[in-house]
This record gives structure tokens, C-alpha cells and sequence, in this order.
């Protein structure tokens, strides 16, 4: 699973990250489960066919591993951009997910 960051600024300056936990090819995200393992290879599962806030864009399967979009709020600044260009998330284990604070 590779999963790209996708951060915004928060009208909300005490908006708390999403707690994700990955398991497997799932994703329990708010204590809803997302489970994307029928996701074929070469598939597309479109975003409006996912009902979360925190999964934007398609979910595709490329080359046997699902790709995904994660967004989470940034808190006030002094921040100054730096999480803007986070790397992905490649592989995550079982368990929490591990969001830039």
C-alpha cells in the first residue's frame, strides 16, 4: 500500500488528525472500516464510491499495490509548510498510522 499525505489548513486550529489503523488491506479510520482488498489489479475505485472525508481521490491498484490519498488537517502556523511535501507512506505495518504531527 503506498499512501500519499495530503495536508490542508484547518479553520480549526485544534482539528486533530484522523486516527488510522491499517490492517492489512484494510483501513479502520474513525472506526469505520475501509476494505479495499477486492480492489482487482489495473482497478480504479472511484472517489465519490468511498464515503470518507479523509480519502480523497481514487483508490487505484497498480501493479498489485493499492495507492491511496490520506488528507489531515494542519495545526496553526508556525508550521510554515513543512509537511506539504511529506514522501508517502510505502508499506505501512499493521497497526497506527503514523500521521506528521
Amino acid at each position: 500500500m503506498h499512501i500519499k499525505l495530503s495536508p490542508y489548513r484547518s479553520v480549526r486550529d485544534e482539528a486533530k488528525a484522523p486516527v488510522i489503523e491499517v490492517m492489512g488491506e484494510k483501513l479502520i479510520i474513525e472506526g469505520t472500516e475501509y476494505d479495499f482488498s477486492g480492489v482487482p489489479d489495473g482497478a480504479t475505485l472511484p472517489y465519490d464510491a468511498i464515503d470518507c472525508q479523509h480519502i480523497v481521490g481514487d483508490v487505484e491498484r497498480i501493479d498489485g499495490v493499492l495507492h491511496l490519498t490520506i488528507t489531515y488537517p494542519l495545526g496553526p502556523p508556525p508550521w510554515a509548510g513543512k509537511h506539504l511535501f511529506d514522501q508517502p507512506i510505502i508499506d505501512p505495518a499493521d497497526g497506527l498510522l503514523e500521521l506528521p504531527q
